[in-house]
C-alpha cells in the first residue's frame, strides 16, 4: 500500500458527533482498497508516499468524556518507508 484517503465528519453542533468514519488504502497500482466506508463526513483527498510503501501507522483517540460526546477514532497517520509521514485530513478532537 503506498497511499490512504479518510472520511471524516467534523463538529455536527448538538447532534453526534462521529469523526473518524472510513478508511481507504491506495495499492501500489493506483486501485482504491475500502476497509470502511461510513455514513457521515466527507472524503480527504488523497494522501500517498513519494516513493516506497506505507510501514507504521498511528490513530488520533478522544478518550472518555463522561458526560460529553465521545468521538473514539479522529484519524491516522501513516508513515512511508521513506520516512516521509502522511496525513490525510483529522477531525479536531482528541490528541
Amino acid at each position: 500500500m503506498r497511499g490512504y484517503q479518510l472520511q471524516i465528519e467534523g463538529s455536527c453542533g448538538w447532534c453526534d458527533d462521529t469523526a473518524l468514519n472510513g478508511l481507504r488504502l491506495r495499492c501500489e497500482e493506483g486501485n482504491m482498497l475500502s476497509i470502511q466506508d461510513g455514513n457521515w463526513g466527507g472524503w480527504s483527498g488523497v494522501s500517498e508516499c513519494a516513493s516506497g510503501y506505507l510501514t507504521a501507522a498511528r490513530l488520533k483517540l478522544e478518550g472518555q468524556q463522561g458526560g460529553g460526546d465521545d468521538t473514539a477514532a479522529n484519524s491516522i497517520q501513516f508513515r512511508c518507508s521513506n520516512g516521509q509521514d502522511l496525513w490525510a485530513g483529522e477531525a479536531p478532537w482528541g490528541g
